[in-house]
């Protein structure tokens, strides 16, 4: 399911402001190392696993306002980036009662939940669904 591209210029050009080293972008991970550790990738499995959850979330938002209202076909495409909007909008929260990049950036549930759980190789065994929720505190 989910794919890993090492030595990638995708992850050079969109980090090249950025002090990370790897991006998961849906399903798919970019890398400017040569290669990941078991770490990164339970790290960005976590990710994906978000992702999808999100995904599907808004998806069956958007079936159930069609119900009611009719949305447009071209809507269904914000599903793909729904997680990414979440994901800044937390940060930018978190920013406004941090003011420290680092700290906002450290805070989002998304990334508490990743961070807190990388170096379980079982983690993915007992993850219940949406359990980034419980970090937003």
């Amino acid at each position: 399911m989910q794919r890993f591209y090492t030595n990638s210029r995708i992850a050079k050009f969109l980090l090249q402001w950025s002090t990370c080293e790897t991006i998961s972008i849906g399903i798919f991970v970019f890398s400017i190392n040569e290669s990941l550790s078991q770490v990164e990738k339970n790290h960005e499995s976590i990710h994906t696993a978000q992702w999808v959850e999100m995904f599907f979330l808004f998806f069956l938002f958007l079936m159930c306002w069609d119900v009611f209202c009719e949305v447009g076909k071209c809507t269904y495409l914000l599903c793909f980036i729904f997680y990414y909007l979440v994901y800044g909008f937390e940060f930018l929260i978190r920013l406004l009662f941090t003011f420290n990049m680092k700290k906002a950036y450290e805070n989002i549930s998304f990334e508490v939940e990743a961070y807190e759980n990388m170096i379980s190789n079982t983690y993915f065994e007992n993850r219940k669904l949406f359990s980034w929720v419980n970090f937003i505190v």
